[in-house]
């Protein structure tokens, strides 16, 4: 593991025959070179291996439905047992609601929300019993809409309750959402792991390489030392996928 950026980055400029830099905000050329680079190649490395340091686990599930009532002007305002993180606008689905049975639909428009609770454009005529789940929902496509982590970067594996890997047609990310039909699922992602204390040693050498692939030919000019670069670090990207 690297103490700091600033080490896999000399490490980098070390490979070109470079001179080393004091921190990743140095102002010569090799310091800008190594801060317009770096973050794009642990990125990019993050991205191309399931590495074991960087991979994170997520539970999706639906949201708890703890009433429905009528919000003043004859509409539906359904309250969750649970910070719902739906907002104005949104498309929603609602589910297994039982006694205001006339709320359990797809696509209806949020009109008005609070943390805990929203306002569908849905006339209340039935009272409330118990149940209920709801969930954002696809314009098309697919029912479920879940939000991704802040931090991720890949999936390394999707799975349903019982650990079942699901199928590449039965899922299908869309910006900084998941689309799927299953109601219940297990997620292992890559994250966007920046702390160079975690870093495996493997990733800590093909980020250097990667890096040095990107800021050989404009420090050193050499077209050789690039393709070098790039065969030295396909090999230890390979080594990587045994790990």
């Amino acid at each position: 593991m690297a103490a700091s950026s600033t080490e896999i980055c000399n490490n980098a400029l070390t490979l070109i025959g470079a001179r080393r830099i004091v921190s990743v905000n140095d102002p010569s050329k090799e310091g800008r070179a190594c801060n317009d680079n770096y973050d794009i190649s642990r990125k990019a490395l993050l991205r191309l291996h399931p590495w074991n340091f960087a991979t994170m686990r997520k539970v999706f599930t639906r949201t708890v439905i703890s009433s429905v009532v009528d919000d003043g002007s004859g509409q539906c305002l359904v309250t969750t047992a649970t910070a719902h993180g739906l907002t104005i606008g949104d498309l929603v689905i609602v589910e297994d609601v039982a006694g205001t049975t006339e709320v359990n639909t797809t696509g209806s428009t949020i009109s008005a929300n609070t943390t805990t609770s929203f306002t569908l454009p849905i006339a209340f005529v039935n009272a409330y019993t118990s149940g209920g789940y709801c969930l954002k929902t696809s314009l098309f496509g697919y029912k479920y809409k879940f939000t991704l982590p802040s931090d991720f970067l890949r999936i390394h594996t999707l799975a349903d309750t019982a650990d079942v890997a699901l199928a590449e047609d039965e899922w299908k990310i869309e910006g900084l959402f998941l689309l799927t039909d299953y109601t219940d699922l297990r997620l292992r992602y890559i994250f966007d792991c920046s702390d160079t204390t975690l870093f495996d040693a493997l990733f800590d050498e093909a980020v250097a390489l990667m890096l040095a692939t990107k800021i050989a030919f404009k420090i050193s000019g050499s077209e050789m030392q690039v393709d070098n670069l790039q065969r030295r670090l396909r090999d230890v990207v390979g080594k990587a996928r045994f790990v």
